[in-house]
C-alpha cells in the first residue's frame, strides 16, 4: 500500500469485507502490507481506519522484506491488529491458536530463525515471510541470482506445524502444497502489481480445527486488477491467421478489471511493426465491435510482438516452396509439431538469407 494508489486500500477493503462475508476468524497478512517507497507514518492512520471498520475482526500483521522497518512498538494500527514484529520469532494467541509470526530478516534461513522454539504441530500456524526452496539453487541466503529470501523447505515446516501460511511470492502456478491434514500455502497478492503476475487476484480461506489441522482451503476471486496472458504462435504466411486468433482469445478473455497481454511470437514474413499495427487495429475493430456500455468490461489490452523477422523472403518462389513443403510432407501428412516445425523453419530460413544476394 501507497498513498498514491487508492486500488490498494480497496483491495485491502475488500479482503476484510470478504471475511467478514465468510465468518472467518482471523485475517492473516504474511508481509510487504506498505511498500517500500511508502512513509509509514502516513500509511498507519489510513490502514488503522481500515481495520477499525472491521472491528472486532482480528488481522494478523507480520512484516516482510519491504516493510520489515514499518512496524515497531510505536507503531499504531488499532485494537484489531495483531502485530508479530518481533525477532527471530514472534508468538501470539489468536482465537484460541498458537501463532508463531518469523518477520523476513536479512541473510537467515527460516529454519535458523525456529531454533529452539518449541512448536505443537496440531495446535500451531506459522505465518512467515519467505522463499519456499523447491532445490538446491534456491536454499541459501542472497537476493537475487546469488539466492533466496529467508529459504524454508516444505518438508521442514510439515514437521513444525500444520498450517504454514507464507507471504513473499506474488503469483505462480506452485503456489500450494497440502499433505492430508497439513498445508503450506502463499495466496499470492490481492492485487497484481506488474503485468509478470498473470492469473484471478484472491485470497486464501483455510479451514483449520486445532488437533486436527487443516480441514479445507479455497481460493476466494478478488474483483481486483489482474493480468491474462493471450499467445500465439504465428508461422510464416499465417500472419493473418494468429491476429484472428488472437483477436478471438481476447474478447473471450474479457473480464472486469483485467489487462490482457496479447502476445504475438514465433516467424513472420511480415516485419514486426506492420504485425503490430495490424494486431492493434484487429483488437480496436474488436472492442468497438463488443462495446456494451461497461467501462470495467473493455479490457486494457498490452500488445506484444515478439517475431523472427524474414520480411520480402516469401516473394522469392524457391522459399516460399520450401514453407509450403516444411508445413506438410509424405512424411509426415499431417505436419510436424509446432515447435519442431518451427524450429526447422527458422533454421532454413536463416540459411535461405545468408545464402541469397
Amino acid at each position: 500500500m501507497s498513498p498514491d494508489r487508492p486500488e490498494s486500500l480497496r483491495a485491502l477493503d475488500l479482503i476484510l469485507a470478504t471475511a467478514r462475508e465468510r465468518a472467518a476468524d482471523m485475517v492473516i497478512i504474511a508481509g510487504d502490507l506498505i511498500d517500500r517507497d511508502a512513509d509509514p507514518s502516513l500509511m498507519a492512520p489510513i490502514i488503522r481506519s481500515a481495520l477499525e471498520r472491521s472491528a472486532p475482526l482480528p488481522v494478523v500483521i507480520l512484516p516482510g522484506h519491504d516493510d520489515h522497518a514499518a512496524f515497531d512498538e510505536t507503531t499504531d494500527l488499532g485494537a484489531n491488529a495483531v502485530r508479530l514484529h518481533q525477532t527471530p520469532v514472534h508468538k501470539a494467541t489468536v482465537c484460541g491458536l498458537d501463532i508463531v509470526g518469523v518477520p523476513w530478516q536479512r541473510g537467515r534461513t527460516l529454519a535458523e530463525c525456529l531454533i529452539g522454539v518449541a512448536m505443537d504441530p496440531r495446535h500451531t500456524v506459522l505465518v512467515a515471510h519467505a522463499t519456499l526452496a523447491t532445490g538446491l539453487t534456491n536454499a541459501f541466503c542472497g537476493e537475487g541470482a546469488e539466492g533466496a529470501f529467508m529459504p524454508a523447505f516444505a518438508d521442514d515446516l510439515f514437521r513444525r506445524c500444520t498450517y504454514a501460511a507464507l507471504g513473499h511470492v506474488h503469483a505462480g502456478e506452485n503456489l500450494i502444497y497440502r499433505e492430508g491434514e497439513r498445508l503450506v500455502a502463499y495466496s499470492g497478492s490481492p492485487i497484481a502489481h506488474s503485468p509478470r503476475e498473470l492469473g484471478q487476484r484472491g485470497v486464501l480461506l483455510v479451514d483449520f480445527e486445532s488437533s486436527i489441522g487443516v480441514v479445507d482451503h479455497t481460493f476466494v476471486p478478488l474483483p481486483t486488477r489482474s493480468y491474462a496472458l493471450v499467445e500465439e504462435n504465428c508461422l510464416p504466411g499465417e500472419e493473418a491467421a494468429a491476429i484472428n486468433r488472437i483477436v478471438r482469445r481476447t474478447n473471450e478473455s474479457r473480464m472486469p478489471g483485467v489487462c490482457i497481454r496479447a502476445r504475438l511470437s514465433g516467424i513472420a514474413l511480415l516485419s514486426p511493426p506492420s504485425l503490430r499495427a495490424s494486431l492493434e487495429d484487429a483488437i480496436r475493430q474488436n472492442s468497438q465491435n463488443n462495446l456494451d456500455g461497461d467501462e470495467l468490461s473493455e479490457p486494457n489490452v498490452r500488445i506484444e510482438v515478439d517475431i523472427t523477422d524474414f520480411s520480402g523472403l516469401a516473394d522469392i518462389p524457391v522459399v516460399a516452396e520450401f514453407i509450403e513443403k516444411m508445413r506438410v510432407s509424405p512424411e509426415n501428412p499431417h505436419g510436424a509439431s509446432e515447435n519442431v516445425l518451427r524450429a526447422a523453419l527458422e533454421i532454413g530460413l536463416h540459411s535461405f538469407r545468408e545464402a541469397l544476394p
